[in-house]
């Protein structure tokens, strides 16, 4: 049923699908449109013509974790096994040299992100706290002990909130001084993203748009197959299936 709703969707020309070379982990998008992929230990940067203009290859003993380019020029690579960030500018080369968490009594990070305020966040899973690291190193600010809700799946910045989710379907919000604001019961089952004061989030092949100032939750569109991971740039919706990445207008 899902291959023949695929096909009907193809045959009207409202999804592209795109094969793909190697195995894709993540798909995120810059605020220039440039696109980037993320295949374990290769990050690919794509301009928004879907030119290939940047690779960064970490070496084939390790992989990259996630990465976050909400600042384009100065994007953020983290890797959980080797617990390190690296930085790197608009043509993926390392601005500096590794930034080893360990250094800062931190041995089981497992998420990390850009501050808007500079410098980083982490998440510290020894401690089960949200913690900013400012550009001189200093460990400035802390959470609370976050209740255990499973694993962290995703540390995100958008405006002047902080965004920590799980993999039990919630995410929490923090302030920008590491306060606890609300949690949200949202349920999602890929990784949800944050632009233009919304939460998007799939439930299984069902797209929502919370509102974040009305505090509302809007189911937005179906899709034939569920969703992997996915990126919204502008009105169009990028997502990863089966291997395939596909891109659809969103109405």
């Amino acid at each position: 049923m899902q291959i023949a709703k695929m096909l009907i969707a193809l045959l009207m020309g409202i999804i592209s699908v795109f094969p793909l070379v190697g195995q894709v982990l993540d798909i995120q998008h810059d605020h220039h449109g440039n696109e980037y992929i993320l295949k374990k230990n290769r990050l690919e940067k794509l301009n928004a013509e879907g030119k290939l203009i940047s690779v960064y290859d970490l070496p084939q003993t390790s992989y990259i974790s996630s990465f976050d380019v909400s600042n384009p020029m100065r994007i953020l690579i983290f890797s959980s096994d080797f617990n390190q960030i690296m930085f790197l500018d608009n043509y993926l080369s390392e601005i500096s040299d590794a930034i080893l968490l360990d250094d800062y009594d931190y041995y089981n990070s497992l998420l990390a992100c850009t501050a808007a305020r500079g410098g980083f966040w982490i998440f510290d899973g020894a401690r089960n706290q949200i913690v900013h690291i400012d550009p001189l190193g200093n460990q400035d600010l802390k959470s609370g002990e976050i209740e255990n809700q499973g694993n962290p799946v995703l540390l995100q910045v958008h405006e002047r909130q902080l965004f920590l989710a799980f993999d039990n379907g919630n995410l929490l919000i923090f302030n920008t001084y590491a306060g606890f604001v609300k949690q949200l019961p949202l349920g999602f089952s890929s990784l949800p993203t944050v632009k233009n004061d919304c939460i998007y989030y799939f439930k299984s092949n069902v797209l929502f748009q919370y509102q974040l100032k009305d505090a509302e939750s809007n189911e937005i569109m179906t899709l034939p197959v569920p969703v992997e991971r996915f990126s919204i740039i502008g009105n169009e919706l990028i997502y990863l299936s089966d291997g395939n990445l596909n891109r659809i207008q969103m109405r």
